[in-house]
């Protein structure tokens, strides 16, 4: 193996799986949740909407269980 090979292999990286792309996509998506709503909020709404999101996180709550 060359030194261009070498350096070839090092730079390429494994496929994410579907599972991971969710979990990415997700984890992006509640990023995204947070601060785009709860950047607009008073100190007590950000304190309320941060409860809902762990109990809708948690899927505790019966009315907005969790998606799986």
């Amino acid at each position: 193996m060359d030194e261009e090979e070498f350096e070839t292999s090092m730079d390429e990286k494994p496929a994410k799986t579907e599972a991971e792309i969710m979990q990415w996509l997700q984890s992006l998506f509640l990023f995204s949740l947070c601060w785009s709503i709860g950047g607009n909020l008073d100190t007590d709404s950000r304190l309320k909407f941060s409860d809902f999101l762990k109990v809708l996180e948690a899927g505790t709550n019966k009315q907005h269980q969790r998606f799986e």
